[in-house]
C-alpha cells in the first residue's frame, strides 16, 4: 500500500537543498510513469547505502512513500511512483530534478515541457508554510518561462471548456500543442527479436541517461547568472526553436519589463547583434513572436539550450541581453 503524508511544521531536512546531491530525470516513455530507473552514475556514487522505501518530498510539503527495486544492475523507483505520476498529471515530457538527501529522502522538483515548474495541487493539510512560487522578486531574480497552451489544454481538459487563449487587444489562432520532440529511439518490436529489443533499450537507456545529465548541468549553470538587473531564464522547449517558433514569458514579468515601449523589444547578444521583437499579451501569459524565429535561426538555438534574457535599462530602447547557454551537442534538436 502506498502512503502519503504532510511533512510536520517545523520540521526540516537533515540536509540543506543547497548542499545535496542532485540529478535530472526526463519522462521520454509512457513505461516511466510506472517505474523509473536512478541515473547508473548517480546510483553508484551516492545511493550505494540507500533505505527500502524512500521517500519523495515535493515543494507544497507532501511526501510519498515509493518502494525501490534493484534488477539488471540498476536502482528503480517502482511501487508508489505510478501513484506519485498519476497524482502530478505526469507525462512524456516533464522532467523532475531529484535532490537526495540522506539515505531514503528525496527533494523533488516538478517542471513541465518548458522547464517551468508546476503548480502542485493543494496539500490535504493547511499549513503556513506553503510555497508561493508565483512571487516576483525584482532584481536579481529568475523565471522559469512556461507554456501556455499546455497549461490553457490541461485546464481544459479538467474543466470541459473551450480553448480561450487569446490575446487581450484583438483575437487570433491559438496554436496547437506539439508532441514532444524527445530524443528516442523507436523500438519495433516483434516476437522473433527479443534479442534486438534489448539491445536497443540499452543503447536508448544510455542515450537518455547522457541527455538527461548534459541538460540538467547546463541548466544549472544557466541558473548560476548573476546580475542586478531583472532577468528570468528560459529553456529551450522545442516549439521555441522549431514550428511555430514563439517564446513565452510570464504574465507577471512580462507586464513589468517588456511593455514599456507597446511590446517592441531589441534582443541582444553581445559581441554578434541585435534583432527587433514583438511581445504580445495574452490573458494568462506572454509571447515573444515577429522577429523571435530570426533570431533563433541566426543564433542557431536548439532544444536543450538555456537563454538568460537580462532587462537593460535604456530610455530609447526595451532593450533585452541574451546570454545563451548551448546545450548538448549530439547531432540532433
Amino acid at each position: 500500500m502506498v502512503h502519503k503524508f504532510r511533512k510536520q511544521i517545523g520540521e526540516v531536512s537533515s540536509i540543506s537543498n543547497i548542499s545535496q546531491p542532485k540529478f535530472c530525470k526526463i519522462i521520454f516513455s509512457p513505461h516511466e510513469l510506472c517505474r523509473l530507473r536512478i541515473p547508473k552514475g548517480f546510483a553508484s556514487r551516492y545511493c550505494k547505502n540507500i533505505l527500502n522505501p524512500v521517500y519523495l518530498e515535493v515543494p507544497s510539503g507532501e511526501v510519498w512513500e515509493v518502494e525501490l527495486e534493484h534488477s539488471e544492475g540498476h536502482i528503480w523507483l517502482a511501487e508508489g511512483w505510478k501513484d506519485f505520476s498519476d497524482y502530478y498529471s505526469i507525462r512524456r515530457g516533464n522532467f523532475f530534478m531529484f535532490g537526495y538527501n540522506a539515505r531514503s529522502h528525496f527533494n523533488v522538483t516538478i517542471f513541465d515541457f518548458s522547464a517551468a515548474e508546476i503548480e502542485y495541487p493543494p496539500a490535504e493539510i493547511e499549513s503556513d508554510d506553503s510555497i508561493d512560487i508565483l512571487d516576483v522578486v525584482e532584481h536579481s531574480s529568475e523565471y522559469l518561462s512556461y507554456d501556455p497552451v499546455v497549461q490553457e489544454r490541461k485546464r481544459i481538459r479538467q474543466e470541459g471548456e473551450e480553448e480561450d487563449d487569446i490575446p487581450v487587444e484583438h483575437q487570433t489562432n491559438v496554436i496547437d500543442e506539439e508532441e514532444f520532440q524527445g530524443n528516442v529511439v523507436s523500438l519495433v518490436i516483434s516476437e522473433d527479436c527479443e534479442e534486438h529489443e534489448q539491445q536497443s533499450n540499452i543503447v536508448t537507456s544510455k542515450r537518455k541517461a547522457e541527455r538527461d545529465e548534459g541538460i540538467a548541468d547546463n541548466y544549472q549553470r544557466a541558473k548560476a547568472f548573476k546580475s542586478k538587473n531583472p532577468f528570468i531564464v528560459s529553456f529551450m522547449h522545442p516549439s521555441y526553436v522549431s514550428r511555430p517558433h514563439a517564446l513565452y514569458i510570464p504574465l507577471k514579468f512580462a507586464r513589468m519589463y517588456f511593455m514599456g515601449n507597446s511590446g517592441n523589444l531589441v534582443l541582444r547578444v553581445p559581441g554578434k547583434g541585435s534583432w527587433p521583437v514583438k511581445c504580445i499579451m495574452l490573458r494568462k501569459d506572454a509571447k515573444v513572436t515577429c522577429g523571435w524565429k530570426a533570431f533563433v535561426l541566426d543564433n542557431k538555438l536548439k532544444y536543450g539550450d538555456v537563454c538568460v534574457l537580462e532587462v537593460i535599462n535604456d530610455t530609447k530602447l526595451s532593450l533585452i541581453d541574451v546570454t545563451i547557454f548551448p546545450g548538448i551537442s549530439d547531432g540532433t534538436n
